[in-house]
């Protein structure tokens, strides 16, 4: 069974995640040039509620209680995560990384609870950090959309779905074209396949 909650003291409760985890919005920095970006139209699974786009999105604290064995659909406003029944490898030891994104793993199979940072819902560049670190068995596909109000036909090539660590942003499609972004026009979300909790951020 599935529980959120969303927060609305998010200013409060985002400061308590960032200190316990090490990581804010203030070791962010700019992402990188998207020159290289392989950005490709597609249909996205996702369309965001017509009720809450008019009224304007929420930034927000989210919690979910994870049932490793039932596939889940987790909602976070405007994002949206789609996870497979035991996609996460077990938590804290199977190790974390880049060089462990690829290795197989022993999956979870004791039910926990992520939280799941919104922040930036309303302008051009929305992200979404998750708690705790963990990264997912590579023969499961976990896929992350977002909706960003600033996509366009002009220039969807360029947008990306960042992974951003506590001091960088990187466009990880470049090393692994599994991790390509895919934007549709039609719902302005951009979607992508994930291998870890991490943060994640739209951004050209």
């Amino acid at each position: 069974m599935l529980h959120l909650k969303r927060s609305t003291l998010f200013a409060i409760a985002f400061t308590g995640v960032a200190a316990s985890s090490g990581c804010g919005v203030t070791d962010m920095v700019e992402p990188p040039n998207a020159s290289s970006a392989t950005t490709q139209l597609s249909t996205s699974a996702f369309t965001p509620s017509a009720s809450l786009l008019r009224a304007g999105i929420p930034d927000g604290v989210y919690t979910f209680r994870i049932e490793p064995g039932q596939g889940q659909t987790l909602v976070m406003g405007a994002s949206q995560l789609q996870l497979p029944a035991f996609a996460a490898c077990r938590l804290g030891k199977s190790g974390y990384g880049g060089d462990f994104w690829n290795k197989p793993c022993e999956s979870e199979r004791q039910p926990y609870t992520i939280t799941v940072v919104s922040s930036g819902s309303n302008t051009d560049h929305p992200r979404v950090d998750f708690y705790p670190e963990l990264r997912f068995n590579p023969a499961k596909t976990v896929t992350l959309s977002m909706y960003d109000q600033a996509l366009t036909r002009d220039d969807a090539a360029n947008w990306v779905m960042y992974y951003c660590g506590r001091l960088y942003c990187v466009n990880e499609s470049i090393k692994d074209p599994s991790l390509t972004s895919y934007v549709d026009l039609t719902t302005s979300v951009i979607s992508r396949r994930i291998k870890h909790f991490s943060g994640y951020m739209v951004a050209e």
